[in-house]
C-alpha cells in the first residue's frame, strides 16, 4: 500500500503516515512536524503481526469481507458494503472504524473524522479507534490531539502489536 493515501492533500506541516502499512524490515516510515517523513529504526514485530485486523475471527462474515476488500486497496467496493453495515450494524464500532479508515486511504478526511468520533464514543477504550482518530488529527495537522489519542491507545495497548510503530509516531510528534 502506497505511504500516502490517495488523493490527501495534509497541511504542509502534518507530514505522511499510513497505519496500516505492513513493514517487512525494521525500518519505519512515520510522521513528522515536517513535511519530510522521517525513517526511524525501531524494533518492530514481524510484518504479519504489524498489521493486525480489525475485525475479530467471529465478527460476521461481511464485516470480515470488507476489511479484505480494505486491505485489497478495493476501496470502492469497501465503501459500498460499508456503507450498508453501517445501516444494519450502526453500533458495531469494527464497522465504523473500517469506514473511517476506508475514508483515510481515499482522502475524505471530514467523513474519517465523523467515523473517528463516533469510534471512539461507541467505545473509548478501543486502540484502533484511537489510531484512526489519532491520524486524522494528525493528517489535519492538529498535532496535540493526535498525540492525545495516540498516547490513549498506548495506554488502553502498549502490547498491541502497532504500539511500537505508535510509539515512534508520538516520539516523533513531540519534538
Amino acid at each position: 500500500r502506497p505511504t500516502d493515501p490517495p488523493n490527501l492533500s495534509p497541511p504542509p506541516d502534518a507530514g505522511t503516515i499510513d497505519l496500516g502499512v505492513v513493514l517487512t524490515t525494521t525500518t519505519a516510515s512515520v510522521a513528522t512536524s515536517s513535511t519530510a517523513t522521517t525513517t526511524a529504526d525501531v524494533e518492530l514485530p514481524p510484518a504479519a503481526a504489524l498489521r493486525p485486523t480489525i475485525a475479530a475471527a467471529d465478527a460476521p462474515e461481511e464485516v470480515r469481507r470488507a476489511e479484505a476488500l480494505h486491505d485489497g486497496q478495493q476501496y470502492g467496493a469497501a465503501n459500498r458494503l460499508l456503507k450498508r453495515l453501517r445501516t444494519t450494524r450502526p453500533r458495531d464500532p469494527v464497522v465504523v472504524v473500517l469506514s473511517g479508515q476506508v475514508a483515510v486511504d481515499t482522502g475524505r478526511l471530514v467523513f474519517a473524522q465523523q467515523m473517528a468520533d463516533r469510534a471512539v464514543a461507541l467505545d473509548p477504550r478501543s486502540y484502533r479507534a484511537r489510531v484512526l482518530k489519532g491520524s486524522v488529527e494528525q493528517f489535519r495537522g492538529k498535532k496535540v490531539q493526535a498525540l492525545k489519542q495516540y498516547e490513549r491507545a498506548l495506554q488502553l495497548g502498549p502490547d498491541h502489536p502497532m504500539s511500537p510503530e505508535i510509539r515512534s509516531v508520538t516520539q516523533n510528534l513531540r519534538r
